[in-house]
């Protein structure tokens, strides 16, 4: 007759394994995973200032019969596109979490996604705010050329808000 294998039913064996379980267990429920960046509250500041004196062109331009000469803007759009160019450097610069979890997790539904195409999900802020620039850029083009009538204003604006609500959006949801 064969002796049924007891070891596991040693009091001190069996202690320890289950104290060991019990500790992993702690560990992991402890543990977090990040899928995005950290929040920085330099970019969220900077993009309510920047927001703030964007939509304070936007006023200036909507006044009707009252525009004023766009040499005198011409110093507010370079502004504007530095400072949201300076917060993409900065969004781009900040560490991002290894996007292999994300892989993991978003494996089913977006198979067919690059690894960089993962990393723009994690943090798109830096390619909200290229097309926030290209927008502030398109228009002071057309303003230069004297081309920015006040049906054209509508459109641009609603470009920059959507992007601006992206990226406050985004932002903001990081400190959560």
């Amino acid at each position: 007759m064969r002796r049924a294998r007891t070891s596991h039913l040693v009091p001190g064996r069996s202690a320890a394994r289950l104290l060991a379980l019990l500790a992993l267990a702690a560990v992991l429920a402890g543990c977090q995973i990040q899928l995005v960046p950290k929040p920085d509250p330099a970019i969220v500041n900077g993009l309510t200032a920047a927001n703030e004196k964007t939509l304070q062109l936007f006023a200036a331009l909507a006044e009707p019969g009252t525009r004023a000469p766009y040499a005198e803007r011409e110093a507010t759009y370079n502004e504007l596109i530095g400072s949201f160019d300076s917060l993409r450097i900065q969004a781009a610069a900040r560490p991002v979490p290894d996007s292999r979890i994300a892989e993991t997790l978003v494996s089913g539904s977006a198979a067919n996604l690059a690894p960089e195409d993962i990393k723009r999900l994690q943090n798109p802020t830096p390619d909200i705010l290229q097309t926030i620039i290209d927008t502030l850029t398109r228009m002071r083009e057309v303003d230069s050329q004297g081309r920015l009538s006040a049906g054209m204003l509508p459109g641009f604006k609603t470009s920059y808000e959507t992007s601006i609500d992206q990226a406050l959006t985004f932002e903001q949801a990081l400190a959560q």
